[in-house]
Parts: structure tokens; C-alpha cells; sequence
């Protein structure tokens, strides 16, 4: 199941995607009947818990065509306009860090980015300036569904909701002049997310997705999942400890060889450049890049 946040006669709304067509989601619990009340929005929806959302996939199937909006006719937004935490996971490439000609870390990089960067398909991502070296990241994002604290491993996938593209826009300067990732991750605009919030049961293996992204028509990332250095349930242990994730959360969980700083010469976003993203089983991701 594919569940979109979008804006349709200026109102916003959360909803079904299905080839082409879009269910509200109030209007999708009301014809189908379930037990639990309509959510206000994905994040209410994750909140239900993994029962109530696992009913719904089950169920959607039914959902007849004269009841949907045409997807042309709605502005998809970001899945999560408004997520959780959101945890990001540096040097989980093995391919990067072979074009980096770095050793394999023991232990992954976490840094956070905060809810301001969000932004959705067809929306521009916005160069500030104090960012003068502007990377590209094409990253799946892991959505939790569940509540949990030092989560063992062979536990952790039964806590997650889906998978949705996020792309980390990251100022390579910022990060380098102030020793930290926190200002070069974290500008207006710095994670596109999208199209959709891809449920579990259409990815059986996250684990083996293959990631690209084109900037202009070149593609500059082209990978796979499974060059990930800690897998998705290892990463969600590992970040659990001691700290609790929460429905709604989003794990960026790494970036493939490609990015722009490890070119030669450095592919660095410009205003007018058009990046695209595409992962198996989870859609394409495309935004503009323009200048504040």
C-alpha cells in the first residue's frame, strides 16, 4: 500500500495511492468499514498502530474507482510533512567509502535533522547563502510504525511501517567550517521526501533496492541497498539504544558512492539544476534546485 500526503482544492489531506488514483483516507475508512476511527492525518494513522494499519492494507484492495480523485488532479506532498524524529545515518556505504578512501567505521555516524527541512516532490530544494558546496544524497527512508527501546535486531522490522526516498541535501562547507553536522544539514528545504509512504508487504527486501540518482540527466549515484555497511534492522538497534523510537520516526540510512564532493571535479548543486531519484519498489523522487 502506498499512503501520500497531497493537497486537493486547497484543502490537505492524506490518502491511498493506487496506479493513478488517490482515496481520501477518511472517505477509505468509511467505505471499507473499519473499526478504528479515521485518522487525521499519516502520522495519526502510524499512531493507531500496526494492527490498525495492517487491516487497512489488507482491506484497501477493495476500495472502488468512482471513489477516488485522479492523481493528476491533487499536489503530492511530502508523506511525513510533519515526522517524528528524523535520524540520519553518515558513512553506511561501502561503495562511498571506497570512493572516499575510508576504513569501515565500527560503528555508524548519527546526526539529526529537524522537521523545517522537509519538503515534497516537485518542491524546490532552496540554496541559501552560506552554502557555497551543496551535495546531493539518495537515501531510503525507513518510516517506524512502532514504539521501542533497545530493540534487538530480529525484532526491529516488525516495528517498521514502510519505506518512503529521501534525499539528504547537505552544505559540504557548513560542515567543514563549523567542525559538526547540524547547519549544513539542517537548511530550509534540505530533505525532499517522497512520493509516497511504501508500506512493508511491497518490499519484501530492503535489503536489496536499487538506488540512482541523475542530476540533469547524468546519474551520479547508481547502487544498491545492499552495499549498506549495517543493515536496516542492525541500524535500528543500534539507534535504539538507550533511546526511543516512536512511530512516525524516520531513518535516512545512508548514501551510495556518487556524491558531490568525491567527483572529479565536484558535482554541486546550482540553481536551474533538476535532481531525480529513483529506488526500486518505492518510486521516483525528483526536485529543482533554485536559489534564496
Amino acid at each position: 500500500m502506498r499512503l501520500v500526503t497531497y493537497r486537493w482544492n486547497g484543502r490537505l489531506c492524506s490518502g491511498i495511492l493506487r496506479e493513478k488514483s488517490v482515496w481520501e483516507l477518511g472517505k477509505a475508512y468509511q467505505i471499507l468499514g473499519l473499526s478504528s476511527p479515521a485518522p487525521s492525518d499519516l502520522m495519526a494513522l502510524l499512531g493507531q498502530g500496526s494492527e490498525t494499519l495492517g487491516e487497512l492494507t489488507r482491506a484497501a484492495a477493495d476500495l472502488p474507482a468512482d471513489q477516488a480523485v485522479v492523481l493528476d488532479q491533487v499536489e503530492l506532498l511530502a508523506p511525513l510533512p510533519n515526522p517524528g524524529k528524523i535520524i540520519g545515518v553518515a558513512r553506511n556505504y561501502h561503495d562511498w567509502l571506497a570512493q572516499a578512501g575510508a576504513a569501515v567505521p565500527e560503528e555508524p555516524t548519527l546526526f539529526a535533522k529537524t522537521a523545517n527541512t522537509v519538503v515534497g516532490p516537485g518542491q524546490a530544494v532552496v540554496l541559501s547563502p552560506p552554502a557555497t558546496e551543496v551535495s546531493y544524497e539518495a537515501e531510503v527512508g525507513v518510516v517506524m510504525g512502532g514504539r521501542g527501546r533497545d530493540i534487538d535486531p530480529g525484532e526491529a522490522m516488525s516495528l517498521v511501517a514502510g519505506y518512503t526516498i529521501v534525499n539528504d541535501i547537505s552544505a559540504i562547507n557548513l560542515i567543514k567550517q563549523d567542525g559538526n553536522m547540524f547547519r549544513g544539514k539542517n537548511l530550509d528545504s534540505f530533505l525532499p521526501m517522497g512520493p509516497a509512504l511504501v508500506t512493508v508487504d511491497e518490499v519484501p527486501d530492503p535489503g536489496d533496492l536499487a538506488i540512482t540518482l541523475a542530476k540533469n540527466g547524468r546519474i551520479l549515484q547508481d547502487s544498491s541497498t545492499s552495499r549498506m555497511v549495517m543493515k536496516i534492522p542492525e541500524l535500528i538497534s543500534y539507534i535504539s539504544r538507550g533511546f526511543t523510537l516512536e512511530p512516525g520516526d524516520v531513518i535516512a540510512t545512508g548514501t551510495p558512492a556518487g556524491t558531490a564532493s568525491l567527483n572529479k571535479p565536484p558535482t554541486y548543486l546550482r540553481p536551474g539544476d533538476d535532481m531525480v531519484i529513483t529506488i526500486d519498489g518505492l518510486g521516483v523522487l525528483s526536485n529543482p534546485v533554485t536559489q534564496a
